[in-house]
């Protein structure tokens, strides 16, 4: 309450784990390239590590970014209250923005921890994304089966 009494406390307890640890790694990692290097990038914290997703929807009525921090997860929507499309709004703009002023605030006396996953996709240069590309190419133009 408003004058610090506790009304609840959840009780202590060892959860199952309901998703192989490595699957998480794996999203958080691509959800940290959408930050990154993606449609997420005014979603940056200063000195953290953070995942997230965009999206707008048909029309830009909704825009929304949801997004967490090793300590921390909030998202924001922005749209209008009658349903009607906004100008340009998406996902990675306005939302983003303000979800990142609302996350540096609220890092502010925390100490930055890594975001277990994060960086454990492999990154290929262009150079080298261009000549898989091409040899993939070159495969299906003589009607060969490229391997996944």
């Amino acid at each position: 309450t408003s004058r610090g009494e506790v009304l609840y406390k959840r009780p202590e307890y060892d959860p199952e784990r309901v998703y192989e640890q490595a699957l998480a790694q794996t999203m958080t990692a691509m959800l940290y390239q959408v930050v990154t290097d993606g449609t997420g990038r005014r979603a940056v914290v200063k000195d953290w590590q953070v995942a997230g997703k965009t999206g707008t929807s048909q029309d830009s009525r909704d825009a929304l970014f949801a997004g967490y921090s090793a300590e921390l997860v909030g998202a924001v929507w922005v749209g209008n209250d009658d349903d009607t499309a906004m100008s340009r709004v998406t996902g990675g703009g306005l939302p983003a923005g303000i979800w990142s002023d609302i996350m540096t605030i609220a890092h502010e006396s925390r100490t930055p921890v890594p975001l277990p996953g994060a960086q454990s996709l492999v990154r290929l240069s262009p150079e080298t994304q261009a000549r898989i590309s091409y040899y993939r190419d070159l495969s299906m133009a003589f009607g060969g089966v490229v391997a996944q």
